[in-house]
């Protein structure tokens, strides 16, 4: 996937879903570039689908369910560990190490924690990887406003 993203084409794309402006600005046509991220983000989830029901040897309407918030929790702790990556590699490394989520998700299953209590972990989890980098910041101005002389409250 790096490769794609290091093209013109790929390039294009995430200039788009970072500054629509700008990119319309050089001269792409952003509506393309949506429609080609829409095709290729689908026909990623497609591919995936099949692969499991492959795998699993059938299909169910109930399978898919909760993957979303799974998905994006490891997003979401991903981006969390690697708030600071400058690169575009760091950043998709950020997500791919994300399945430090999917490890932890196991372990507490195996200590005995039922499944359908795994909704109100995730979303523990998930506040609490959200809270940390907002938590960080305020540590560091109160640091930073104390060592300019004025006094700690």
């Amino acid at each position: 996937p790096i490769w794609f993203f290091g093209t013109e084409i790929g390039s294009a794309l995430r200039a788009t879903g970072n500054n629509e402006d700008m990119i319309r600005a050089l001269g792409v046509n952003v509506k393309r570039m949506k429609l080609l991220g829409l095709m290729l983000s689908n026909g990623l989830v497609g591919l995936s689908g099949a692969l499991v029901c492959q795998h699993q040897k059938y299909a169910d309407i109930n399978m898919g369910r909760g993957a979303i918030v799974i998905g994006l929790a490891s997003i979401v702790i991903g981006e969390v560990l690697f708030a600071k990556a400058t690169s575009f590699k760091w950043r998709l490394t950020g997500i791919i190490v994300a399945v430090i989520y999917f490890l932890i998700r196991a372990l507490v299953l195996r200590v005995g924690l039922e499944t359908n209590d795994m909704n109100l972990f995730t979303a523990v989890f998930v506040a609490f990887s959200l809270s940390v980098p907002v938590l960080l910041g305020k540590w560091r101005a109160r640091k930073e406003y104390s060592e300019t002389g004025e006094e700690d409250s």
